[in-house]
């Protein structure tokens, strides 16, 4: 674990130590310059100044300009003050200097939990339906992707899951809160450890930090996240009754850009409803890559066979413009885009939409592929 890397905290130390810099020296500048190049450094610097007069002596703040002009600071410090000063100007008046001012940003949100021994960030992810890359960007400071043994962690979580996690959690037997094994390297073994384990050559270096992958030598010892959910559309798929209700909901993942608003558009919902599926309060917003529950898309009618024996099929419905609804016979797949999205769109069944691209469930979506449309 690396709290220098924790959001919070280290943004917390940040400002507590910039003000026991600033009492020490009297000056927001020769505080920002201490916090750039250490007090030490600063105060040195002040001792071999020679003495300037009464007025200066008084305003610490000139002091600095007078640092500024010897070599006693180093030319990364000199331009970091002024820089400092000039964004704190424009954010205090950003009109002024040609800036938008932003109103509308909200302060980061997120639940958490106490956990009392190692746990994977993927179990988490998992019992918080949330992808593992949201759930590192808020927990940046365990840098294995795992929370110290025998140590009571904090883990963040998505808004609004704080209680369902915990409750399931509970219920998780203590060996599968972690599933990490360790690798030997042997000869010749580079990306082929990765395809071994099923694991993302990115996550299994992010579980060894400072180890080149490109590099390995034999003998070398490799954590290996044996359990880490797979970012791809595959796990936005799976169709869930949401508890309290009878309708019938799936898992989307959010893509970069996108609104709660505009998904409910696309799913034929409300904001509202969306907000109560998933927790949400008035003021949560929604991130790219975390997972939602929608409502499900409504399925197609029932086959032709399934009507009695004596009656005809029903013909289909024409459309608003009097011609019968076509589909395309393809779709060019974009980034972001899930099977879920696409069978919703074109009124197909995932399944069918495996089946007419020789697509199986562990088969990953990629941008620019072209899709057969059945029917």
């Amino acid at each position: 674990m690396d709290e220098r890397r924790d959001f919070v905290r280290a943004t917390d130390a940040a400002a507590r130590h910039l003000a026991d810099l600033r009492d020490r020296f009297g000056s927001m500048y020769l505080a920002a310059a201490a916090y750039n190049a250490g007090a030490g450094k600063v105060g040195r610097g002040l001792r071999r100044l020679p003495d300037g007069d009464d007025e200066e002596e008084e305003n610490a703040d000139a002091t600095f300009f007078r640092l500024y002009d010897t070599r006693f600071l180093r030319r990364e410090t000199k331009d970091y003050v002024p820089k400092l000063i000039a964004a704190a100007l424009i954010a205090k008046q950003p009109e002024k200097y040609g800036f938008v001012r932003f109103t509308d940003i909200q302060p980061v949100s997120y639940d958490s939990i106490i956990v009392p021994d190692a746990t994977g960030l993927d179990v988490l992810a998992r019992l918080a339906d949330t992808s593992v890359a949201f759930l590192r960007e808020l927990n940046p400071h365990y840098i294995r992707s795992v929370t110290p043994p025998r140590t009571p962690s904090v883990v963040r979580l998505p808004t609004g899951l704080g209680a369902l996690v915990e409750a399931r959690y509970a219920e998780l037997p203590e060996n599968d809160r972690v599933h990490y094994v360790e690798h030997v390297v042997a000869r010749g073994q580079t990306a082929s450890i990765a395809r071994m384990y099923r694991v993302n050559t990115r996550l299994l270096t992010d579980a060894n930090p400072g180890v080149r992958m490109t590099r390995l030598k034999i003998g070398t010892r490799l954590v290996v996240p044996t359990s880490f959910v797979p970012n791809v559309p595959e796990a936005a798929e799976r169709t869930v009754t949401a508890r309290g209700t009878s309708s019938t909901t799936i898992r989307y993942r959010v893509r970069p850009g996108e609104t709660l608003s505009g998904i409910a558009e696309k799913y034929s919902t409300s904001v509202t409803r969306l907000r109560s599926l998933n927790a949400l309060g008035r003021t949560s917003m929604i991130r790219a890559g975390q997972v939602i529950r929608v409502p499900a898309p409504a399925r197609p009618a029932p086959e032709a066979e399934s009507a009695p024996a004596h009656q005809p099929a029903p013909a289909p419905a024409p459309s608003s413009t009097g011609a019968p609804a076509e589909r395309p016979a393809t779709h060019l797949v974009r980034r972001g885009e899930t099977l879920t999205a696409i069978a919703a769109r074109y009124g197909v069944t995932i399944a069918s939409l495996r089946e007419a691209n020789g697509m199986t469930p562990r088969t990953v979506l990629k941008a620019g592929v072209r899709l057969k449309i059945p029917g």
